[in-house]
């Protein structure tokens, strides 16, 4: 599921895709966490720091694409005005409602905890996530612990974000004014004040959207493939991400000047990033990407599928209840299937909070939502 925010510049395609992919959502927690663990050895030396590297220099290409452009420009204000107004906003946000874990805190950062202990991923748990989020939280984690690597990373989403917006308002895509209002306007979202005080990892994948888009709508097989590398990365972060690939193609392709070695480089920056990630995740827990599609095909119950055992063992099950699903009847699986994906679509997002977090004002977070959305929607078209 996904949280991001949108551009706001009029008739760019690739700004009114942004701005679908404002939805966002949460899994199904765990255990809680403990207190912050010393760093092991294998850690210190590097065994995990070395796939980490991987998202950070994704990061990091995005991150110096879009503060220099925007930075030249003299239009630093356009981050830092909604970045002030977003921390600000955090900070009143804790002192009114003290922190308590939520949506995936409980699985995501028992994952960070092993990376931060062992050096490297858990081969247990609820399911075999794709890795890159729980290394960079683990290297948080052990480095200054859970809150500090929770938030860090967070407020680091929403800082390319901000970038990516302000990169494109320098490129002329977007006016200040506009670019401003969209920054603002997602500065004091429910999707970014709430989920920034969480380990889910939606703004981190809609930073790398925005990013994404940006660099592939730049000219050259080496902004190509950068923008392949953070489509990678967003893909090693939440898998469903890997459909950034096709608006990032098609804003290789539709450029005027020759589009297969853009389209080339694009796929191998793509392919350094997943491949290494892929392995590792092969390597120490067997299995090399997300095993949640198997599980929301079929219609097992979380304690089913812990009591499968193995990750094999797990998908065989789910794929046999998919199967028994399908054959009692194609069309009302179908049916049921549209439905539930159109009630995530329609549901505000950040209503998931509410179920830990009651003292939330409903009303005011399910407003916020919408208005953000369909406000970011507009500017964007």
């Amino acid at each position: 599921m996904w949280t991001t925010a949108s551009t706001a510049a009029a008739g760019q395609p690739s700004q009114r895709c942004d701005a679908w992919a404002l939805r966002s959502g949460s899994g199904m927690p765990r255990g809680q966490g403990a207190a912050k663990p010393e760093p092991p050895p294998a850690l210190r030396a590097g065994t995990v720091t070395a796939a980490c590297c991987a998202g950070y220099t994704a990061g990091g290409v995005a991150a110096s694409e879009t503060t220099t452009r925007a930075g030249s420009s003299g239009a630093v204000w356009l981050v830092t005005v909604p970045f002030a107004v977003y921390a600000i906003g955090l900070v009143a946000l804790s002192t009114v409602v003290p922190y308590r874990p939520a949506l995936d805190d409980p699985e995501l950062l028992s994952l960070a905890r092993h990376v931060a202990e062992h050096g490297s991923l858990d081969p247990a748990g609820l399911f075999r996530r794709v890795p890159l989020w729980q290394l960079l939280l683990g290297v948080g984690v052990a480095g200054v612990g859970e809150r500090a690597a929770v938030v860090g990373l967070q407020a680091a989403s929403v800082r390319g974000i901000f970038g990516a917006l302000a990169a494109r308002a320098r490129a002329g895509a977007a006016s200040p004014a506009a670019t401003l209002a969209v920054g603002l306007a997602f500065a004091l979202s429910p999707q970014a004040l709430l989920y920034s005080r969480h380990a889910a990892n939606e703004l981190w994948v809609g930073a790398f959207a925005l990013a994404a888009i940006l660099l592939a709508e730049r000219p050259g097989v080496r902004r190509a493939a950068a923008a392949g590398a953070v489509v990678g990365a967003a893909a090693m972060t939440k898998v469903v991400a890997g459909v950034l690939l096709l608006p990032a193609a098609w804003c290789v392709v539709r450029q005027r000047m020759p589009s297969w070695p853009r389209l080339a480089g694009l796929l191998a920056g793509f392919a350094a990033l997943v491949l290494p990630l892929a392995l590792l995740a092969l390597a120490q827990r067997g299995w090399p990407l997300d095993d949640t599609s198997s599980f929301n095909l079929g219609s097992l119950d979380p304690d089913a599928w812990l009591a499968a055992g193995g990750v094999a063992a797990r998908n065989r099950l789910a794929l046999e209840s998919f199967q028994a699903s399908w054959q009692a009847g194609p069309l009302s699986y179908l049916a049921g299937a549209a439905g539930r994906a159109i009630g995530w679509l329609a549901r505000p997002s950040s209503l998931d909070v509410l179920s830990w977090i009651p003292e939330y004002p409903a009303l005011l977070v399910e407003v916020g939502d919408q208005v953000v959305f369909f406000g970011v929607l507009v500017l964007a078209v």
